[in-house]
Parts: C-alpha cells; structure tokens; sequence
C-alpha cells in the first residue's frame, strides 16, 4: 500500500521553496503590495495564531490530536510561508496561466484517482473503498475546482471545439464527485455554478449559460438515478444527513455547540487549538473564536468580509472571474469542515483576490462606465438632459 505522504510531503517541500523563491524575489524587486487591508488582517490572524500554537505546543503542553511538530509544519510550511509569495498584484498573463494550472491539476488529479483505482463508486457502507491515500472531502472538491474551471473556460472559449473538450472533460469529475461521497462538494459545486450563471450572463455569453443549463438538466437526472439504483455511498450518506437533521442528531451540529461552549469559557483569548474531544469544529469561523478568542475571530471575520466584497468586484472581471468562483467554493467548505492551519486554498485565493482587486476590478469599472456612455440609450439620455 501506498502511503500518501510520500506524494505529499515532497510536494509541499516544493511548493515551501518555490513559494520563498517567489516571496524573495519580490522583496528584493519591491514587487511586494500591502496596500490592502486584507494584507493586514491576513498577518495580523496569523500572528495571533502562531501565538496560540506556540502557547499551546511549548508552553502549556497541551495534548493534542496531532504530534505538536504536524502543527508547526501545516501552520509554516503549507500555510503562512506558502503565501508570502502572493502578496503581490496579479497581472492579466498570470491570471491566466493559473486558470490553465488549476485546471489541469485537478484534471490530473480525477482522472489518475479513477484509474489507478484508488477511489471507486462505492455501494458500500465505506467511503472510497480500496482507497488508502486519498481524503474524501480533498478529493470531491478537486473535481468540483475542475468543473469550475471548465466551465469558467467554456464561458470564455472562441472555438466550439474547445468547448466541446472542456464539457467532456468534466465526466471524471463528476464521477470523482460520486466515488468521494462526500456532501461538501455538492454544496460548493452548487454556490459555484450559480456564480458561474451570473457570471456568463453579466459577461453576455447567456447562450452559452443556457445550453450549459440544458445539457446538465438533461443529463444530472440521469446520473442520479443511476446512483440511486446502484445504492451509492454518496446518496446514502445524503439520507442519512436528512434523517439526522430531522431528529436534531446532525453531527456537525453537535460538534458547533460543543465549540461555543467551550470558547465562552475564555471569550476573550479563546480555549485552545481543538476541542476538549480532540477535534476540531468543522468551521474556521468557530475555530477561529475558539482559537484566538474574540480578537482573532473578529480579525478573521473581517478578513473574510473583505475577501467576500473582493470576490464581488471581481465576478464580472474577465481576466479574474475565476477567483471568486474558488473562493466561494472553499469558503462554502471552510464553514463544514477543515482547519485553520490546513485549509490552505482558501488563504490562497484571499491573497490572491487582494492582489487581483487592485489590479483589475477599477479597469473594469472603467471599460463599463465607457460602454455605457458610447451607448445609444446613453446618448439619449444624455442628449433629453
């Protein structure tokens, strides 16, 4: 059997690397921009943070789910540093190599998950039977970043062949989506197509929307019958959660109230790194309140709002428009599960966001206000005063 952390800690030494490649090369450029607030707010969450690992992990000696250098390692190596590179304004030429990049990962990463059989469409009570190294939650919200993406490109594609492969491409996507059983995906693939929609529409390819709307209408019926028949882990699960839900038992649920119980023990500095059971919440909003008291949640709760009114003026950017449909997408996940010094796509796509607003969303606003005035109903109006 394969242990995952062969693929993932070479990976994430790479990327630790690449990243303060970048960090440095822009410091000594003075490429770097922190002239948004959400800058401020990501270093101010991230001191507060590290404070509390370094309390808890030097100082307290608090027993934890993980070994106390997996903390250290997730919180510098995969988050905090990982980012430090991105604090800069992202260009038109960047932007779009990233969608391509993102892209094909994640292609990859569905369709060598099916192939090597790591994750199978499972009728049994386990997720991803004859899976050893792959997360279910990571692996459906790879695919559901995959359908994104094609779709964004679709949206954005000039020749039908194009957009024929691209729609193709998303059959092992959302084969990966079924083979994960997982219920996150569902909900950040549902938030993102309907961004999607709005998107093509305020872009004014809504034909393009449309036939994406018939064709998935046509064919979603399809599959779901298919899995229902077959007995699939994911429609089980799906059940299970209403069942739950219904008796008040939904386990998320209970994990929320035990947080806030015990973030009201120590409102003001926050309780610890984890629960009193040895988890975490599920929900980066709680665990930040839980973690770092009412300082660090309120920062975080900002730096979230920025990032929500970023993606805002982003979503009919034609050059960034993706951002806000990942960000939407792990910020749909970070409220069910995850963990601060491990979610690391959401820190991502805030900083890039933050540097993306700076650079596209004003040259947008003025294209927009230019097309309207070259208008002939703006003529008119113009023409009546």
């Amino acid at each position: 059997e394969l242990d995952s952390r062969m693929i993932t800690i070479p990976y994430r030494i790479g990327m630790l690397a690449l990243s303060l490649g970048l960090f440095l090369t822009a410091l000594f450029r003075r490429l770097l921009v922190l002239k948004s607030r959400a800058h401020y707010l990501y270093y101010f969450v991230w001191f507060l943070y590290l404070l509390r690992l370094l309390y808890e992990t030097l100082y307290n000696q608090a027993s934890l789910s993980r070994p106390a250098w997996e903390f250290w390692a997730y919180a510098f190596g995969v988050s905090f540093f990982c980012f430090l590179g991105i604090m800069r304004r992202v260009d038109e030429r960047t932007s779009r190599l990233a969608v391509w990049l993102i892209w094909g990962m994640a292609f990859s990463t569905c369709v060598l998950g099916l192939i090597t059989q790591r994750a199978q469409l499972s009728i049994s009570e386990e997720r991803m039977s004859g899976n050893k190294i792959l997360n279910p939650i990571s692996y459906g919200q790879t695919a559901v970043t995959m359908i994104l993406m094609s779709g964004y490109l679709a949206l954005h594609a000039r020749k039908v062949k194009t957009v024929v492969l691209l729609v193709v491409a998303t059959v092992p996507a959302f084969l990966t989506i079924a083979a994960s059983a997982s219920r996150s995906p569902l909900i950040s693939l549902a938030i993102g197509m309907i961004l999607l929609t709005v998107h093509g529409v305020n872009r004014g390819i809504g034909w393009k929307v449309a036939l994406g709307v018939l064709v998935s209408a046509t064919l979603l019926p399809v599959g779901l019958q298919y899995l229902l028949e077959s007995g699939s882990t994911l429609t089980t699960r799906i059940f299970e959660t209403y069942d739950a839900y219904r008796v008040g038992e939904v386990d998320r649920f209970l994990l929320w109230g035990q947080c806030f119980d015990e973030y009201l023990h120590s409102p003001l500095i926050g309780s610890g790194l984890e629960l009193s059971l040895g988890i975490h919440p599920h929900n980066l909003i709680l665990e930040s309140f839980l973690t770092m008291g009412l300082l660090g949640g309120g920062a975080f709760l900002m730096l979230l709002v920025d990032s929500l009114r970023h993606g805002y003026r982003l979503l009919n950017s034609t050059e960034a428009g993706w951002m806000p449909l990942i960000f939407m997408q792990f910020f749909a996940l970070s409220l069910f599960s995850g963990q601060l010094w491990g979610s690391m796509e959401l820190w991502a796509i805030m900083l890039l966001q933050a540097g993306a607003v700076l650079q596209f969303s004003a040259r947008d606003v003025v294209r927009t206000e230019l097309a309207w005035q070259r208008s002939p109903r703006s003529r008119g109006r113009s023409l009546s005063a």
